[in-house]
């Protein structure tokens, strides 16, 4: 999933390339990484799908921790892989972002 949404932050689109047996079935492997991605964008979604570059005016990623963005209409998504209870610094320009808020694990500030 990290691989999926750091493709997308900068403009791309992941090819998956799940390929059939030679009896017309999907490796299990494969299955589970198709369901958890599905099962991820479920809930994200709204963040990948449409979704462009932000501009690096704006926020820039970084590798520790690792943050990466998305911005779909006027909504900027910050995506981040930190252990639970990280600080995590927002390199972001906080006078381009109105406001916050954690969507998943974890609480956001602004």
């Amino acid at each position: 999933i990290r691989h999926f949404v750091d493709v997308v932050s900068r403009g791309g689109n992941l090819l998956l390339n799940i390929g059939l047996t030679a009896a017309g079935e999907v490796t299990d492997l494969q299955r589970r990484t198709l369901e958890e991605l599905g099962a991820w964008n479920d809930v994200n979604g709204g963040a990948i799908f449409a979704s462009e570059t932000l501009d690096l005016v704006i926020a820039r990623a970084a590798d520790e921790p690792w943050v990466r963005w998305t911005r779909t209409g006027g909504l900027a998504h910050a995506f981040i892989d930190a252990a639970a209870g990280s600080v995590v610094p927002c390199a972001a320009q906080t006078s381009a972002i109105a406001r916050a808020r954690a969507t998943r694990a974890g609480e956001a500030a602004w």
